[in-house]
């Protein structure tokens, strides 16, 4: 057993530092008249710190008792004081340490080689100061890349992927490092439409090559090649075959120079003729949430939605677990009770916003019941509705009020609309108003009586469809799963797997993917030593080519990336639910178990038509879909089924 006196040990070295006895070298930091200087020990900086005892064996300045000097200018007193405490006594004290201060720290830290306390730092800023980094987000980025802070990179690319016009819109675009570009691109989760994507991408290159014609008619082959070299690192991200016909013509055909010979031929070949066979990687359409409004934002639709589930913590943007279906807009359908009423009467599940005149106010309230055109001037009962103002613009905090008097949460006026009570309802064309603090907790807005609107807007809304999905790796080549795995019991759960599409989930979607992928990780365990993440997972165990069980099932929601193979992905759905059927001389034991697979490769349809009819015509019965368009496959199995 050892016993330990590492605080003594800190504070014994500190002493050290601070009484200077037998220093050797002298360190001056800042510049004059704040210049300071700081009295250590070669032999502590040795092993403690080799960046400035490199520094010392390099130092030629002398005084007069021979201590050579080490000068610092370009770092604060400050900084430097809380430096040299850490190498001493291994720790950092930051209570009442400026931000700024701290972020000084961290590029001094990193300069002094102290790898340990920049990843410390970088974890405590962002735990810490978030709020500061974001106003700061420029600065902290590109020095980020620039220097190579791991976290911070992590951290602001999580918001620029949110949020791209930080970034993509940014009049410093043009000079943003090339590994800062390639970071964000490569993201499944950025909230960017491929062509605009591309139409970036293309910008910046071209923006790192003054001399190339500004008109596209003019270029010759050479100007080309310099583009196609400049953007090497970045062509590999794009999802080339998640363009529309159009784009494709409007916006990588007139490049297809920069392109290798045989991806522009697999994106011809995919888009005229989509059955036949390509060998490019096919990557993932990227996971993005979009919301038809002109009021609110992604972001904005989020956080109502985390505030409908009683989310302490908001959802990722991608991770919306509601569709928002817009039903009305008053500058497109009218402001007239009458519109209301013919589109939004006994609606459950409601979203209403409303745009301020003249300021950066977002107004509105969440109904989960419904407005009843025909129950007359009386209230309906709910404890679920709120009503809320939006962050945005000069608004720096959301606010919700949720309902405290159930009694009085909706009114249901003929002459009124959107209607939460005295507490928020519009009460005539472009004219909303808050009367008093009745039904809900608190007020909104500042101030209480009528008030202008630019526009209005009314969701409704509903949860994501779920989907079911496993992977394999070529349908040409395709007999099964190879591994058996432990059955993952869905019939309790989804009593009806027939409509398991429309059925709503009875708990976190988003946690169902990693509850079944762990489950079927533990099963591997022990039968595939190599198998110790999802990765791996996909690749090894869904991507091999025979069964002799198959027990697993994965259920998971749009978008949803199961692991970062570079795949096109679509789902369709076969269910079999026999006993005692048998096929090509095997069993088939009674199941629900429903397999998609996920084509990689995809072969021609013909094979699959080929084994449609196999199926048909030696299943009884079974529920055969195909989707024509991607070739996808879909086959159900238990045990011992060999194709």
């Amino acid at each position: 057993m050892t016993l330990n006196f590492y605080e003594d040990l800190s504070s014994d070295y500190v002493k050290l530092l601070e009484n200077g006895d037998e220093h050797n070298i002298i360190v001056e930091v800042g510049e004059p008249p704040a210049m300071q200087t700081f009295k250590v020990h070669s032999t502590v900086l040795r092993y403690r710190c080799p960046y400035l005892y490199d520094e010392f064996k390099k130092s030629t300045t002398n005084n007069n008792d021979n201590i050579r000097i080490i000068q610092k200018p370009q770092i604060s007193a400050k900084v430097f004081n809380i430096i040299i405490k850490y190498v001493y006594g291994a720790a950092v004290n930051l209570e009442n340490v400026e931000t700024s201060i701290i972020f000084d720290l961290l590029m001094a830290a990193n300069q002094f080689l102290l790898e340990k306390l920049v990843a410390r730092l970088q974890t405590f800023l962002i735990e810490n100061y978030s709020s500061w980094l974001k106003l700061n987000f420029s600065k902290i980025y590109c020095l980020g890349f620039q220097i190579k802070f791991t976290a911070l990179q992590n951290f602001c690319n999580d918001i620029i992927v949110k949020h791209p016009d930080l970034i993509f819109e940014s009049n410093d675009f043009d000079t943003l490092p090339e590994a800062a570009l390639v970071s964000i691109i490569q993201r499944d989760d950025l909230q960017l439409e491929e062509p605009k994507v591309w139409d970036y991408v293309i910008q910046w290159g071209t923006a790192q090559n003054k001399d190339l014609p500004s008109n596209l008619n003019d270029w010759t082959e050479k100007d080309f090649q310099i583009l196609k070299n400049t953007l090497q690192q970045c062509l590999p991200h794009i999802r080339y075959f998640q363009f529309s016909n159009e784009h494709i013509v409007e916006k990588i055909y007139p490049y297809q120079q920069i392109l290798e010979k045989n991806l522009m031929s697999d994106i011809l070949k995919y888009y005229i003729s989509p059955n036949e066979p390509i060998s490019s990687t096919i990557l993932p359409p990227r996971n993005i949430f979009q919301i038809t409004s002109s009021i609110i934002s992604n972001a904005h639709a989020t956080e109502i939605a985390s505030w409908i589930d009683k989310k302490e913590v908001t959802y990722e943007i991608n991770k919306n677990p509601y569709d928002f279906n817009l039903i009305l807009r008053g500058s497109r359908d009218g402001f007239e009770k009458d519109v209301f009423w013919n589109l939004c009467n006994q609606k459950t599940n409601i979203v209403v916003v409303a745009k301020v005149k003249y300021t950066d106010e977002i107004v509105g309230g969440y109904n989960p019941i419904d407005w009843n055109f025909n129950l007359g001037k009386i209230y309906s009962k709910t404890s679920n509705s709120f009503i809320f103002s939006l962050k945005n613009g000069f608004i720096k905090n959301s606010i919700i009020s949720r309902v405290k008097v159930s009694c009085k949460a909706i009114y249901n006026n003929p002459e009124f609309v959107s209607n939460f009570g005295l507490d928020f309802f519009m009460s005539k064309n472009r004219f909303f108003r808050i009367d008093l603090v009745d039904g809900y907790e608190k007020p909104i807005r500042k101030e209480t009586g009528g008030f202008l609107i630019d526009d209005y807007e009314v969701f409704q809304i509903s949860k994501r469809k779920i989907q079911i999905i496993i992977c394999a790796n070529s349908i040409s080549n395709f007999r099964a799963l190879q591994h058996s795995f432990a059955v993952i019991d869905l019939n309790a759960q989804y009593p009806n797997p027939v409509n398991l599409r429309s059925q709503q989930p009875s708990k976190d979607e988003f946690g169902l993917v990693d509850q079944l992928l762990d489950e079927i990780l533990k099963s591997t365990i022990g039968k595939e030593k190599n198998c110790v993440d999802r990765e791996q997972l996909a690749h090894r165990i869904f991507f091999e080519n025979c069964i002799h069980s198959l027990k697993a099932v994965i259920i998971c929601f749009p978008g949803t990336q199961l692991s970062k193979q570079k795949t096109r992905f679509a789902t369709v759905l076969a269910i079999w639910d026999k006993r005692n059927t048998s096929f090509q001389h095997h069993h088939w034991a009674r199941t629900r178990l429903i397999l998609t697979v996920w084509n990689e490769t995809r072969c021609a349809l013909p094979k699959i038509e080929e084994t449609a009819m196999i199926m048909d015509k030696n299943i009884e019965g079974g529920i055969w879909h195909e989707n024509v368009h991607t070739g996808i496959l879909v086959m159900a199995t238990t045990r011992h089924a060999s194709f």
